[in-house]
């Protein structure tokens, strides 16, 4: 939860807003040099991520404290598999930069990317959703992986690289 906490403050002012969202979404349009409106729709999809992780409130400013105690009670709800499944997926969407349905490694290189993170971390990430091993990431390796991040308690499943290495 700390990971993901310091991912996404991408102006390191120790709290998550919109505002760090509608960074991401920009640097990663950027990233990927998409015109205008493929970039406005990548921005869209970022920002229902945020949508969701606040209940909806998107203006809400979340400490570093109340982002992980308002994840540690949703994660307890016995819906959270599926509340989370749906930004998962959106996240998806997005890092599949082709859209032919699976994510490869350089695709992945370019989420990092967005994130500021170096993109040679994106193979460990890689190899550590991918499975079964075939080479790219399927939807259901990712919904899994992004899934056991948020609720493994297990330090050595390979959930743990799912964002970068942990902090």
């Amino acid at each position: 939860m700390k990971t993901y906490f310091y991912r996404h403050d991408l102006d390191k002012d120790g709290t998550l807003t919109k505002n760090d969202y509608v960074e991401f979404g920009q640097r990663y349009a950027d990233i990927r040099k998409l015109d205008e409106e493929n970039g406005n729709a990548l921005k869209k999809q970022i920002l229902e991520v945020w949508s969701v992780f606040t209940g909806g409130n998107v203006d809400v400013i979340l400490s570093e404290d109340g982002f992980i105690r308002s994840l540690k009670d949703q994660i307890v709800d016995p819906s959270f598999s599926k509340t989370i499944s749906e930004p998962l997926k959106i996240i998806f969407k997005a890092v599949d930069a082709d859209a032919d349905g699976s994510i490869d490694v350089d695709e992945l290189g370019l989420f990092f990317e967005g994130f500021g993170l170096d993109k040679s971390l994106a193979p460990v990430t890689f190899e550590a959703i991918d499975s079964d091993g075939d080479g790219v990431i399927s939807l259901d390796e990712f919904i899994a992986t992004g899934l056991a991040f948020f609720t493994s308690e297990d330090e050595e499943n390979p959930s743990k690289f799912f964002l970068g290495p942990l902090i």
